[in-house]
């Protein structure tokens, strides 16, 4: 994906309020649907009018937000595969996903 001037990709600078029902799109413009919830490690997306797909993405895969679209570092097949479906993960299934803190020790 090409970073545009107009996509904020930290996660400290995005206004998650503006996010909630804005478009959700993975990798080649794959449609995950409309933002619903965002918890502190996932965001829940609702797909399609009748049947809805629900999709629980974890935070830590967002690339982005340009206004408009929520992007997300995976592909449809990935997110079919792993994130979609009827209820929410444990927290325990989407702690693996939160960034890996690195201390550096000074050598004595």
């Amino acid at each position: 994906m090409s970073n545009s001037n107009n996509i904020v990709n930290n996660d400290n600078e995005i206004d998650w309020s503006e996010v909630l029902k804005k478009e959700a799109r993975g990798i080649d413009e794959s449609d995950f649907g409309k933002v619903q919830e965002i918890t502190l490690y996932y965001i829940l997306t609702e797909r399609g009018l009748i049947n809805k797909d629900k999709f629980y993405l974890p935070r830590e895969l967002v690339e982005g937000f340009d206004g408009d679209k929520l992007i997300f570092a995976i592909s449809e097949s990935d997110a079919e595969e792993k994130f979609k479906r009827d209820s929410p993960p444990s927290l325990e299934e989407y702690t693996i996903f939160k960034k890996k803190i690195i201390v550096k020790t000074q050598n004595r």
